[in-house]
This record gives structure tokens, sequence and C-alpha cells, in this order.
């Protein structure tokens, strides 16, 4: 619809603008209605030098420009609030920032379809989180906790598609899932997942790269706030309780013709992938320590990927397997044939994960990599932020083709990340009481 008419038939009182940051943090700015024309025409001044990773003092002065196409009435606002998606450009030169995670996307998406003959890059992401009814932290010099209040007990036969009146969530994930539906985001479908303790995922349909992206950000957005309006906590953290499955965030992918039909797919390949499928794996496989550097850019990344719980262990490819880091789903038609890259979480920021995967993906089509045979080469998937970073730091130069991320990004994304895996791994941490306190 266009925004017009949702102004009309809304009332709307007020705009607002809304931008990811580098580490995929939703931002927003609002201004009343009136501001329109002016934001159209001009854009919205922002201080990059706030926003970490972006820019420096000396040339601070950013501007936001909305995708009119993007209009959503934002259900989260008491007054008729109109949403916009925007992208960040800069003063000088009048052009996009080259480490706008949005124009990285672009430009990773324009990279691989103009290599591949593709019309379009699709993913298909897959949302879980947990839902609690509260939370208690602090660290200090002299203590250090956590506590999370549950809202159901853990089942003796597992909590997976768990049914009501089990499924304590069941009603706010319809509710989730219309909200999403109004403002334009497809759900696939919703259940509850593996994990005790409210353990929910809400799958969203196949959308071009960057859309996709998009309605990641919006959905954590929505699905938050949603939750607070029922006095509950939602949390994409990937280990949020020891002994119990972490929380992904699958990407579904596949590389598409003008129909929209996959170029994954072959019917004279056993096992249903084509050529281009393959080498786009390989690359996958070849680069899967760096990619980890963006795909699980958190400390509790690693606690989610080394302890089980169908969560990706082995650098491989399998149409079953949940402990392969991609799988190959046997139930789509042939013209849907995609694989499923399971490392990822939702600590990621959505347009860099993405995009290095495509970047990842070219470099094997244009090596024409053999997944089985980079499988027994390739690195294992790392233990640690550090050594993910470390992995980016020896293996980026597949990212930097034509420059679809930049020197810059690069070192701004492991400086800050360095930063956290530092300050994580100098803390006391409460077990070691236990263990040490008395020696």
């Amino acid at each position: 619809m266009n925004y017009n008419e949702i102004i009309q038939r809304e009332k709307v009182r007020y705009i607002d603008v809304k931008y990811v940051d580098l580490l995929g943090r939703l931002r927003h700015v609002t201004l009343p209605l009136e501001r329109l024309p002016a934001v159209i025409e001009r854009g919205i001044g922002i201080d990059g030098s706030s926003l970490p990773g972006f820019k420096g003092h000396e040339a601070s002065d950013m501007k936001l420009i909305i995708d009119v196409e993007s209009a959503f009435l934002d259900p989260l606002f008491e007054e008729m609030t109109l949403s916009f998606l925007s992208s960040i450009h800069v003063v000088q030169g009048d052009g996009r920032f080259s480490d706008d995670p949005k124009y990285v996307l672009n430009k990773a998406v324009s990279k691989i379809c103009s290599e591949t003959g593709a019309k379009r890059a699709v993913f298909q992401p897959e949302l879980e989180f947990y839902l609690f009814a509260a939370l208690d932290h602090d660290e200090t010099e002299l203590s250090s906790f956590y506590s999370l209040e549950p809202i159901e007990d853990p089942r003796p036969y597992g909590s997976y598609h768990a049914a009501l009146p089990g499924d304590h969530t069941a009603d706010l994930r319809n509710r989730i899932s219309s909200v999403l539906s109004d403002v334009g985001i497809d759900v696939k479908y919703h259940h509850h997942e593996g994990g005790a303790y409210s353990q929910v995922e809400i799958e969203l349909n196949p959308a071009e790269a960057e859309k996709a992206a998009d309605w990641i950000v919006i959905s954590k957005y929505i699905i938050k706030a949603l939750a607070l309006q029922e006095n509950l906590i939602a949390t994409f953290m990937p280990k949020p309780i020891n002994g119990h499955p972490g929380s992904g965030l699958h990407l579904h992918q596949f590389l598409a013709d003008e129909n929209g039909r996959s170029l994954f797919a072959s019917g004279d390949s056993p096992d249903g992938l084509s050529d281009l499928a393959k080498h786009y794996i390989g690359g996958l496989l070849a680069h899967i320590g760096s990619l980890t550097a963006f795909t699980n850019p958190s400390t509790n990344s690693f606690r989610r990927l080394k302890t089980g719980f169908e969560s990706p262990e082995r650098v491989d490819y399998s149409v079953a397997d949940r402990t392969c880091a991609i799988r190959i789903p046997g139930y789509v038609s042939k013209y849907e044939t995609r694989i499923e890259y399971r490392v990822p979480d939702a600590t990621s920021n959505p347009f860099l994960a993405m995009a290095a995967l495509l970047m990842a993906g070219l470099d094997g089509i244009e090596r024409e990599l053999d997944p089985e045979e980079v499988k027994k080469s390739s690195p294992a998937i790392p233990c640690s932020l550090k050594e993910a970073l470390d992995e980016l730091r020896k293996d980026h130069d597949y990212l930097l083709k034509d420059g679809v991320f930049t020197e810059t990004l690069l070192e701004n994304w492991i400086e800050i990340k360095e930063k956290e895996a530092a300050d994580v791994d100098s803390r006391v941490h409460p077990r070691e009481f236990r263990y040490y306190f008395e020696v």
C-alpha cells in the first residue's frame, strides 16, 4: 500500500525512521509527520561517530535516506506512527556509506548475480528464541550472577512441538505472527522448540536476501515488544541455559532464476544438487572459520556450538544430519532446492552474515570447489570468538572482492569483537569458586 494511503486512512501523526548499525542493532529517530516531505527530499542527518565502528569525530556527519516502499504502520507506538527503513549515506560525495550493512549485502547480491547469471539470492530464516518471566543479573568486583524465572517446567519426553495446554505461548505466537503479517512479513509457521522453559521458533517464508535481512531485524523488534506486553522477556541469546538446547538462526538459501526457481536443483544428480550448488557449498565449507566471525559473533555463540543438542558440530553437508554445518532439506520440491546453513545465531548482523555467506559461496563457484574434497582439509568450526576472529584475520580476501566488504569494516569489526571477547574472558566466573576457592 502507498504510504500516502496509510497516512490518510490511519490519521498518522509521526514517522519513525529505522536503520541498522554495524553490530546489527536496530536504531531509530522519530519526527512529526509534517517533516516527511523534507525527509524524503534531503534525508536525516546523524552523527556517525556515535555509532560503533562507523566514523571518527573528524568526519562524522552522515544521513539516513528512507525507502518509501518500506513503509508500515508501526504496531508498537501508542500514537499513530508510520515506520520507514533507511540506508546510510555519507554527506561528502552524497553517496552510499560503503560500510552500511544494508549496502554491503546489496553489493554481495549484485556481485553473485552478475557472476552466476542468477536473478536473485533467496534466504529463509528460522528465528529461535526463549521466553522467560523475569531476568535478574549483576556483575561487580564482588559479585557475579544471573537468575532466570521460567514460565514452564521441563517435560519428561521433550518439548519439541509440545501441544496445548503445555505449550504456554501458542497464543502469543499467534498474535506475533498476525502483527508480522500486518507489517508485511510472511510467516511460514511457528511451534514450540526442543528446549524446555519455553524455547520456541517462528519460521519466515523465503524472500530475497535484502528483504529477508530486514524481516529478521523487524521480527526481533516486534517479538521482544509483544512479549513485554505480556510481561515476558524474549531472548535470542544463543545459549541462555546450561544443559538445554541453544537458539540458532538457521539460514536456508539458494540462487534463483527470473521465475524464482532454484538454480541449486539438478535432476541428473543423485542428491538433487546442481554443480552450482555444490561449488557454493564448497565455498562455505572452505571459509567456515572466518564466516563464523560474522555468523556467530559473540562469546555466548560458542557455548551453543560446543554442546550438542543438534547444533552443528561437523564441517560437512548432508541430506538429513542436523549435526552437519549444512543440511539439505529432503522434503522440498526441485524448484525450491536449497541448503540450510545451521551455524548462525541471532547475535549476528543478518546483513553482514548473509553478505559473507554469498561471497564465500561465490568464491566456491569461481574456484569450482568440490565440497567432498574441501571437507577433508577444512578447519574445524572455531571453538571461541577469539579463534573465529583469528580465522577472519587470515582468510578474508574473498570478502574484499569488488569492494563488497572493506578493509575498514573488517578492522572495525575485529577491534570491537576482540574487546568484547577480552572483557568476558577477564571476568571471574561463578563456577570457578566451586573448583578453586578452597585450594
